[in-house]
């Protein structure tokens, strides 16, 4: 989508991973958008961009229901 897209895996073991998804928009945009972190159960979390309309070169951003979309994210909250 953009130079940088941040991107989710699925934890299938101690040390390995699989499925990786990319989160496409609206997390991801033609700008870089990278270091995701959540808060809590996946419900919000904070990354950074340098998407047009920031206060600066980069910006945290925060998100929050956006997150429900995501199949990864309703998995984990299910299973956890």
């Amino acid at each position: 989508m953009g130079g940088m897209d941040m991107f989710m895996a699925e934890k299938t073991g101690e040390g390995t991973w699989g499925h990786v998804e990319n989160l496409k928009a609206p997390l991801n945009s033609a700008a870089d958008d990278f270091g995701i972190a959540f808060d809590g159960e996946f419900d919000r979390g904070f990354f950074t961009s340098n998407r047009p309309g920031g206060k600066g070169w980069r910006t945290i951003s925060g998100v929050s229901t956006c997150l429900t979309w995501c199949s990864h994210c309703k998995a984990t909250r299910t299973t956890n």
